[in-house]
């Protein structure tokens, strides 16, 4: 056919697709980009620097722009780091905020008694398609989940385009034990608050959200574990 190196290419991925259908083509490429990440839990390098305080000048601050949004973000999340008993909690898509996994990553890392709890969506309409969303979002918390870091995830099932998008004003929220603070989807705008009550607010709203979830990951480091869980 005289092909070149590409169109070659091209024809027998066109080949495979037609042979075993497209969303188990696709399927098995995602699945296969997840394996290649499990081996690299260094994904996302970034420059942390400790902040021992963070002082706001008023109760609540409204904070623009997504540079000034994740420097902030870093800092609330060292700064909770060097706590006596460091916990952070996030109701955050991984894949639509690599910024705040970064984070995550480095200061887990280095961190080891801080324990991060996340609560995730779970498209209930991708595993009708090829359920490449889903997949994804498993390849982006997979640093944290073979760090050995003290991360747990929890998801629950929803339409994701319509209850997380563009139109959603704060969909990303991260609770600290001194701070709250609430992120609009393109992380370029955002709301945080030291006030005690509304700080704990947040927090039993989490907790409640928690109860309804499930469990992403369960780590099993031992035989007598995997009985108790069995």
């Amino acid at each position: 056919m005289a092909l070149g190196i590409d169109e070659a290419e091209e024809l027998r991925e066109a080949y495979a697709i037609t042979k075993i259908g497209e969303p188990i083509y696709f399927r098995r490429r995602h699945v296969e980009a997840l394996l290649k990440v499990i081996n690299n839990t260094t994904v996302y390098p970034f420059d942390w620097q400790r902040h021992s305080s963070l002082k706001l000048k008023r109760d609540i601050e409204c904070i623009n722009g997504k540079v000034n949004v994740v420097n902030l973000l870093g800092v609330v999340l060292s700064a909770e780091a060097e706590e006596n008993d460091p916990a952070i909690k996030i109701i955050a898509q991984p894949e639509s905020n690599r910024e705040l996994m970064s984070c995550l990553t480095t200061i887990t890392s280095t961190e080891s008694a801080l324990s991060v709890e996340h609560i995730i969506c779970i498209d209930n309409k991708s595993a009708i398609n090829d359920n490449a969303y889903n997949i994804n979002i498993l390849k982006e918390i997979m640093p944290l989940i073979v760090s050995g870091a003290a991360y747990a995830p929890f998801y629950y099932y929803d339409d994701v385009k319509s209850h997380i998008n563009q139109f959603t004003s704060f969909p990303n929220i991260i609770i600290t034990s001194k701070y709250a603070m609430i992120i609009s989807y393109e992380l370029d705008k955002a709301v945080i608050s030291g006030f005690g009550d509304f700080v704990n607010m947040q927090i039993s709203i989490f907790e409640d959200m928690k109860k309804r979830c499930d469990k992403y990951v369960q780590a099993l480091p031992g035989p007598l574990d995997m009985l108790s869980y069995y």
